[in-house]
């Protein structure tokens, strides 16, 4: 059969897209389990008018889409109602993250399945079932859009070992592999070596995605990857890398033996880092470049309120083991909606004493399948699923909207100098722009972002309704 996979993408500047932009590494392995059998084709989907051209050109008799962001529900159903009344009218199935949490918002004549859960196995089964004229009731994992109802097979297990799982089919996304990057690292690969959480912060459904439980690659399993992957730069998709202390030893002892020359960059909690900081040490000397965390509030109380079971001590003290490391840090911070003006002043004045370079500002946003979505979906302000994007409030502002958005763009604008759109980073680029790595382009895209980001009126505009009107709440 022929197989179309397709990866939305945001068109839009507000958006984590336009300074971080991964490989569609879920379309890669599900890809890597029918390659050998099917034709398949991967579209990352940048821009739209490919779409045309391509179901016109491949005819596929099944159209796989990718949503796994809220932000991008409206895009992924165009695309299916595109893909549908094509010239091969395919069977159409999407699945993701988003897609996994709330089925619901794609009950429509234009998809036919939406898979739940992790893809591999069950994507790969309903491809087997459509190529023998089967019925796809017998598929688990799936829920069936009949007759403007929803049907919902058996429950899918989660794969119990993942080094079964043949390595992704990165040669089919070589066409975009020049559009991935982290900030001013550019290209880079993406790479998962654990799936699941056993944090239970109140904004986070990864643990609920997962089943409540945490699975493992082996560092054999990494090692192999990484010697396939061209790319130079590495990041590791793992909500919390260093969670397995002993295997992260393991992984960076493999890859100094075998002298894999990549950098790599991770996301890890403070407090595994202040309790573990030879590993630190140890995988600075075989490549690492910079650490995410999320720091989330700077207070106790702040902490308590989204059940992050870390301290602002921790956040701190990782912080420091980093920075004498030389490794850069990206610091998160949530920002709630009933944020007062002092309460922006106080977190502005906090980044500044830690002297953060590179932060990232988010909006508290109930998303599906949270444990806040269920305790604040009555409260949601805006049926616009591309506001779920954590720049934009959905839920009401004590502030007006138009001033709480001046003071979030203010905290953009207060680190714009020491951050990816800034001038001090783009001077850092130089070197990198005269080798060949970075294309002048790009370094001017980041800095637009940098500017917008701390423009207020960016925001507001994606409130503006059909007759140029805010909502009530921001009155």
């Amino acid at each position: 059969m022929k197989i179309l996979l397709i990866q939305p993408r945001s068109a839009g500047v507000m958006d984590f897209g336009a300074v971080m932009c991964y490989e569609p590494l879920g379309l890669e392995y599900i890809a890597a389990l029918l390659e050998n059998e099917h034709e398949i084709k991967l579209l990352d989907l940048f821009n739209f008018d490919d779409l045309a051209q391509t179901l016109s050109s491949f005819e596929p008799d099944i159209c796989g889409i990718s949503c796994s962001f809220t932000a991008h529900v409206n895009k992924a159903l165009s695309i299916a109602e595109f893909a549908k009344r094509s010239k091969s009218r395919p069977a159409v199935v999407i699945g993701g993250h988003h897609a996994s949490l709330s089925p619901e918002d794609f009950c429509t004549e234009f998809i036919d399945a939406i898979v739940i859960g992790e893809g591999e196995i069950t994507f790969s089964e309903l491809v087997s079932c459509l190529s023998r004229n089967g019925d796809l009731e017998s598929v688990p994992g799936l829920a069936l859009n009949r007759g403007g109802e929803q049907l919902f097979t058996r429950p899918r297990s989660l794969i119990k070992n993942l080094d079964e799982l043949p390595l992704p089919a990165r040669h089919l996304s070589k066409p975009f592999r020049k559009e991935y990057f982290i900030g001013l690292e550019r290209p880079a690969a993406l790479v998962e070596t654990t799936r699941g959480c056993p944090y239970r912060c109140n904004f986070c459904s990864v643990h609920k995605f997962f089943q409540d439980k945490v699975r493992f690659k082996s560092a054999q399993r990494l090692v192999e990857e990484l010697t396939k992957i061209e790319e130079k730069v590495i990041f590791f998709s793992d909500d919390n890398f260093f969670i397995h202390v002993p295997r992260a030893q393991e992984m960076a002892a493999l890859i100094k033996d075998n002298k894999i020359k990549k950098r790599y960059y991770v996301q890890s909690r403070s407090d595994i880092i202040v309790k573990h900081p030879e590993l630190i040490a140890t995988w600075k000397e075989v490549g690492l470049g910079g650490v995410f965390i999320g720091f989330e509030k700077i207070d106790e109380e702040g902490l308590k309120s989204v059940n992050k079971q870390n301290t602002v001590e921790n956040n701190e003290k990782a912080l420091e083991i980093l920075k004498s490391h030389g490794l850069s840090v990206v610091a998160a911070f949530i920002i709630d909606p009933d944020e007062t003006r002092e309460g922006f002043a106080r977190l502005r004045r906090y980044v500044e004493r830690l002297q953060l370079k590179t932060t990232q500002f988010t909006v508290l946003t109930p998303l599906p399948g949270t444990e806040l979505f269920a305790q604040m979906k009555e409260r949601i302000v805006t049926k616009k699923h591309e506001l779920f994007d954590g720049f934009h409030a959905v839920l009401p502002t004590k502030l007006p909207l138009p001033d709480f958005y001046k003071e979030f763009s203010k905290l953009y604008g207060s680190v714009f100098e020491r951050s990816i759109g800034g001038r001090a980073s783009i001077a850092r680029a130089l070197g990198r722009l005269r080798s060949g790595q970075l294309s002048l382009s790009h370094i001017k895209r980041l800095s637009k972002t940098g500017k917008m980001l701390a423009d207020h009126r960016n925001y507001l505009a994606g409130h503006v309704d059909a007759e140029g009107c805010l909502p009530p709440q921001s009155i």
